[in-house]
């Protein structure tokens, strides 16, 4: 999405939460149910924390259907938030699909960095995770981003998987055997799989704490990437891995042991794809619920959103708003 500028000043009490989504994956917009579940979980984070948050007025990107709405305001926000900002794509039948191998729309452009970049040096705060530093994200724009939230990209990214004959064939590499759980790894030029005697069967597992000092010990279903941290390191990604898979990610130059959490001045970044994690939000109606959510009962796709992710979006909004 092209935007030209650094963006005006803030105006009057404050330009608040402002979301900038590529793609909407799993869930679809609805701003009039926020009760639903299947409403995005990362908005039902911020509306149950009362922030003035609009999707017609604070989102930009890609519709559910595919197509690009939204438009940069003209006001600085408070907040912005990037996820999942790797296009459109269709499959062969032009249907739009997360695995397609031909992007119709959306990306961040180098523009788009550079606008964002301008409201970050006038006190803007930011929130990024995983899928803003790889392709499509043009290579001025990516280190750009890089410099903004203190991390590195390795270019390399991983999911669990419980049983590796479920995995989407665009993932899979030569005559595909593999069976039982494992790990997929994926970079833009090469992809491997640590399976058998090289993992230990554990989950993959985050260890830290949050902003608030809670600390959290949770399994991580979701894809990570392997990044290096520039700033504070909150949390550390845990790969289940035997000394043979160490090796294997030796010969890459990747750790088994990776930060997950980065906080800069005025950034977090999360080298994990949770804010579209498929849980619903049980309290809703709750202001500033996180204490209480994070001592829930939780499963291996809602213990780190639950735990990890909304605290620290608690945390950013409430920095955001104290300026």
């Amino acid at each position: 999405m092209e935007g030209g500028g650094g963006g005006g000043e803030r105006g009057g009490g404050g330009g608040g939460v402002f979301f900038f989504f590529k793609q909407k994956t799993a869930y679809e917009i609805k701003e009039c149910d926020w009760s639903s579940d299947v409403c995005s979980s990362d908005l039902l984070v911020l509306h149950s924390l009362k922030v003035p948050f609009s999707v017609s007025e604070g989102y930009i990107g890609a519709a559910p259907g595919g197509g690009p709405i939204g438009q940069w305001p003209s006001t600085r926000p408070d907040l912005v938030m990037l996820v999942d900002a790797y296009g459109v794509y269709v499959n062969d039948e032009g249907v739009i699909d997360p695995q397609g191998r031909r992007r119709v729309s959306g990306r961040l452009e180098s523009s788009d960095v550079e606008r964002i970049s301008g409201w970050y040096e006038r006190g803007t705060w930011l929130y990024g995770e995983t899928q803003i530093l790889g392709d499509p994200t043009p290579a001025e724009a990516r280190e750009r981003l890089e410099a903004l939230f203190s991390v590195e990209s390795s270019g390399w990214s991983g999911r669990w998987f419980e049983d590796l004959s479920t995995v989407p064939e665009s993932l899979r590499t030569g005559d595909w055997d593999y069976t039982g759980s494992g790990i997929v790894m994926v970079s833009e030029r090469d992809r491997f799989v640590l399976s058998g005697a090289e993992i230990t069967g554990h989950l993959v597992e985050v260890r830290g704490h949050t902003p608030q000092g809670w600390d959290f010990d949770v399994p991580f279903g979701n894809w990570f990437e392997i990044v290096e941290a520039k700033g504070t390191v909150d949390a550390w990604l845990e790969l289940p891995v035997t000394s043979s898979g160490a090796v294997a990610l030796e010969r890459r130059g990747l750790p088994a042991h990776a930060p997950m959490i980065i906080r800069g001045a005025r950034t977090i970044y999360v080298a994990g794809d949770v804010s579209e994690a498929a849980v619903s939000f049980p309290l809703q109606s709750v202001a500033g619920s996180a204490a209480v959510v994070r001592t829930l009962p939780q499963t291996v796709d809602s213990a780190f959103f639950y735990r990890a992710y909304v605290p620290v979006v608690t945390w950013l909004v409430a920095a955001a708003e104290s300026g």
